[in-house]
């Protein structure tokens, strides 16, 4: 099946976040912005741009209000499914050291919930946004004794070392996003 070709993308961010990774993947032509805030995404649609936001994650329920929202005002133009891998990172200068805190997105933590009480059963799981702007929170206020769940690739992009892989977190779901514009 070919891609819709589509010049302009408007999605979620700050860079690295799921919703970038995906439209990066799926629509590797297209020009992004990455916008703070869902409503955002619906704002710059009303004004003819593309948007793209996951709709569904395997591993929690679908996004209700999104989906409504879709339903009514918004043609759907594609949806695809994307499979979510995420890793224990950490800034270069912490590899070695204990980790006392963990960030990201609260989603990450129930995916990983085995994982993390095995391998840091003391740290403190302290909630962000989304998992990328965890990453940029820990290498831009360089946290010591902090790590994040993240993606490798938003791992790699924040020059964040890794602790603990994909394989070794076993964290295998899928997130559906879907493409949309107005009727």
């Amino acid at each position: 099946m070919s891609r819709p070709n589509i010049p302009k993308i408007v999605t979620l961010g700050p860079a690295g976040s799921f919703h970038e990774l995906a439209a990066k993947q799926f629509f590797p032509g297209a020009q992004l912005n990455l916008v703070p805030m869902v409503e955002q995404i619906f704002q710059q649609v009303e004004a003819g741009t593309t948007g793209l936001i996951a709709l569904l994650d395997s591993y929690s329920e679908d996004i209700k209000q999104r989906l409504a929202a879709l339903s009514h005002s918004y043609a759907m133009l594609e949806q695809v499914e994307m499979p979510i891998s995420l890793c224990v990172a950490t800034a270069p200068e912490n590899k070695n050291s204990r980790i006392d805190t963990i960030l990201s997105h609260p989603q990450a933590f129930t995916h990983c919930e085995e994982v993390l009480r095995k391998h840091f059963p003391y740290a403190v799981l302290q909630a962000c946004e989304s998992t990328s702007a965890a990453a940029k929170e820990i290498t831009k206020a360089m946290k010591p004794h902090s790590a994040v769940i993240c993606h490798p690739d938003t791992a790699a992009a924040y020059g964040l070392h890794i602790l603990l892989d994909a394989d070794t977190l076993g964290a295998g779901h899928t997130s559906t996003f879907c493409l949309f514009g107005l009727r």
